[in-house]
């Protein structure tokens, strides 16, 4: 149950607020409209993502709950490796050894995933499991893979282990395994970076602001502004959900300043039954049977 919680208490802090400010921004953009009538008008409509949302919520930490928790990945890969989790020492101020430590981490989680997300998402084996996120023509939070990502738990978990098992390389190398102690210390306010980053990259309220743009781009924090390139229909990159720096490496990396205005979604006929049945049933083939 220790995912569970952990996924709650970030949905609460973090996702929910992305979530409102998000729907403000679409209120203001369809020009404010009276909000009991859209929601009488369009029912069916609001029903419907309702519906799709908790059933994707449900799913979500269903899955989560079978996967080992943070804390029994972190224990297996101490014990795999040798690591110690006796106290570091110490030989310059903690608090910087502690954030020199998160650094590391963000970039080297970023690595996997962005080979994660290139390589295994957006291949022919798992992207029916992703498609569902690419399908929306309106980038925010909210939408069905955003607040909501059943299937986002396994790819998770890859990275998770992946970086995991990487920082515990890198103190071994280095000749000081015990800075695993102080990785312990970091991981919450890593957790919630990722967290925060991921709902801000999707955030149709801040895309709008230019500032957005430009002070993350010092700390290669990926921008909302970058990100929503990776859902244009016609354009291929920005794969990394938290930092561009590893599609600047790998020559993925689209500028908003030179790709300018795109279509988002998907460049091929597609609707949400579609999207999670792999291709099996599609809402117009349903409707023209009845």
């Amino acid at each position: 149950m220790a995912n569970v919680k952990l996924f709650l208490l970030l949905f609460g802090v973090t996702q929910t607020v992305f979530v409102l400010l998000d729907f403000f921004e679409l209120w203001r953009q369809d020009g404010r409209p009276a909000l009991f009538g859209k929601l009488r008008s369009e029912w069916r409509t609001f029903l419907s993502l309702a519906v799709i949302w908790l059933v994707y919520f449900s799913l979500q930490l269903g899955l989560s709950a079978i996967l080992p928790s943070v804390d029994r990945t972190l224990a297996a890969a101490r014990q795999t490796l040798g690591v110690s989790a006796g106290r570091t020492e110490v030989f310059v101020h903690r608090t910087a050894l502690c954030v020199a430590i998160g650094v590391a981490t963000f970039f080297v989680a970023g690595f996997w995933d962005y080979l994660t997300h290139r390589f295994l998402l957006h291949s022919r084996i798992a992207w029916y499991l992703h498609e569902s996120h690419h399908l929306p023509m309106r980038v925010f939070n909210g939408m069905p893979g955003i607040s909501a990502r059943p299937f986002v738990v396994f790819s998770a978990f890859l990275v998770n282990v992946s970086s995991m098992v990487t920082m515990f390389l890198l103190f071994w190398i280095v000749g000081r395994p015990d800075l695993a102690s102080l990785f312990f210390e970091t991981l919450p306010a890593i957790i919630f970076a990722f967290a925060f980053i991921g709902s801000a990259s999707h955030s149709c309220f801040l895309r709008r602001y230019a500032f957005f743009d430009r002070w993350p781009r010092y700390l290669l924090i990926i921008t909302p502004q970058e990100h929503v390139l990776h859902h244009a229909a016609n354009h291929k990159g920005n794969f990394g959900n938290f930092t561009p720096l590893w599609d600047r490496v790998f020559g993925t990396y689209l500028d908003p300043a030179r790709v300018g205005e795109t279509k988002l979604g998907l460049n091929y006929d597609q609707d949400f039954l579609g999207a999670i049945t792999a291709g099996k049933w599609k809402l117009s083939l349903v409707s023209e049977k009845n």
